[in-house]
């Protein structure tokens, strides 16, 4: 049993609090699911009339529900566009002719159109910095042409739900092909913030028409109750970069997908990846899956010169390699060459993607951050203006590849 006096102050402060919860306000502005719309793709352009134009895919939470019952009838999303001095502006705009309230904070692929990122993307980083109604997470790409084009024009053959196919298919070229960096609005506003590296971002484009006469005949066909002819898919065709000129961050070229390979494994990010080199002694191709990778690099400053020398060790299968059956088993010289040729072949693809990026001013594989260890002080680095001195800085490389064989590489299997 507690004392008396305690059990008093007890009930007082019981009858305090219950005083107090009248006086506090209650959900009054809260606005019931039914009442909003949700963005899960928004595209961002130059606008004709105004600053901007912002185009959005708003999902259909009904239909989309049927399709992951087996049901694709009815559209999935609803795609609006308006315009306005800046994204919040333009959003308004778009929202004034439709029914619902929006909200950003489901949008899953933020698309960039091309005109747009080659002018100036600080406009699109500060309100999505700022503003807590988008998240962090949100995938940024750049597509080719205009950004309402390509999302228009977007019809994914796999998924319902056009955000879900873009995610995979930017996650299926990083994992699986190396083409493209995955890179969220968190890690491209750091990017955008940091001198010592520069942003980036996966460059897509519209594919050709599944079923078209130009294009795929292999698929199995369109979901029942869609036309094949409208099946257009995205392709990833390489990754745009970005560079500070003047007071403008904007888009200043951009990798193919052999050199955004290169780049990925400069950067250490390098995943699983394909490439192809010349047979030795013949005209034949061969195959490789890199598997592992591993860089290092070794910085040399003097003064303003900046020179890097890369260590990068790799190993891999050879996956493809036409061999005549009727040819002798290859031999180990066979291999060391063919290893020796894929030593060459990466760091062909190095230095060209290397030099491209410093010509253009942009560092996407985070060098600068090497350079500033080399500094003692932090006045010192900031005095040294490494973006200014990226078009100078030279890099070698010292590649060795192991290449391991599987299956019937190099020879034909002999009965067990």
């Amino acid at each position: 049993m507690l004392p008396f006096r305690i059990r008093g102050r007890l009930k007082n402060a019981l009858a305090v609090s219950l005083v107090l919860s009248l006086f506090l306000p209650g959900c009054w502005g809260r606005r019931e699911v039914e009442e909003r719309s949700f963005i899960h793709v928004m595209g961002v352009d130059k606008g004709s009339r105004e600053r901007l134009r912002v185009t959005v895919a708003i999902a259909v939470p009904r239909t989309l529900r049927q399709g992951a019952e087996g049901s694709t009838a009815g559209k999935t999303s609803v795609i609006l566009d308006g315009e306005g001095y800046d994204i919040v502006d333009a959003l308004n705009s778009v929202e004034a002719i439709s029914s619902r309230e929006f909200t950003g904070q489901h949008i899953t692929c933020l698309v960039l159109g091309e005109g747009l990122a080659k002018e100036d993307i600080s406009p699109v980083i500060d309100v999505f910095h700022r503003s807590i109604e988008f998240r962090p997470t949100t995938l940024v790409v750049v597509c080719k042409g205009e950004a309402r084009d390509f999302i228009r024009g977007l019809k994914a053959p796999e998924e319902i739900d056009i955000a879900d196919y873009l995610t995979k298919v930017i996650d299926t070229g990083y994992a699986s092909l190396g083409y493209c960096p995955i890179m969220t609005l968190h890690d491209f506003s750091e990017r955008y913030e940091t001198s010592g590296v520069s942003p980036w971002a996966p460059l897509l484009a519209l594919a050709a028409p599944i079923g078209d006469d130009g294009g795929d005949t292999g698929s199995s066909g369109p979901p029942e109750g869609q036309d094949d002819s409208a099946l257009m898919p995205a392709a990833i065709v390489g990754t745009a970069l970005f560079a500070l000129e003047g007071v403008r961050y904007r888009m200043v070229g951009y990798l193919q997908t052999e050199e955004t390979r290169a780049a990925l494994l400069l950067a250490g990010k390098a995943r699983s990846w394909y490439f192809d080199i010349q047979s030795p002694g013949d005209e034949s191709l061969i195959s490789i899956l890199v598997r592992h990778s591993s860089v290092r690099p070794r910085i040399d400053r003097q003064g303003n010169k900046v020179a890097v020398h890369y260590v990068i060790r790799m190993s891999g299968g050879v996956e493809e390699y036409a061999v005549d059956p009727l040819a002798p088993p290859t031999s180990d010289q066979t291999r060391a060459a063919v290893a020796e040729t894929a030593s060459q072949r990466v760091g062909q693809l190095c230095q060209m993607s290397f030099d491209k990026m410093m010509k253009l001013g942009c560092d996407g594989i985070a060098l600068g951050r090497s350079v500033q260890g080399t500094f003692s002080t932090m006045p010192e680095w900031e005095a040294f203006n490494w973006r200014s001195i990226l078009p100078e800085v030279t890099a070698t490389f010292d590649v060795k590849f192991d290449v391991y064989s599987t299956g019937l590489a190099f020879q034909r299997p002999f009965p067990r």
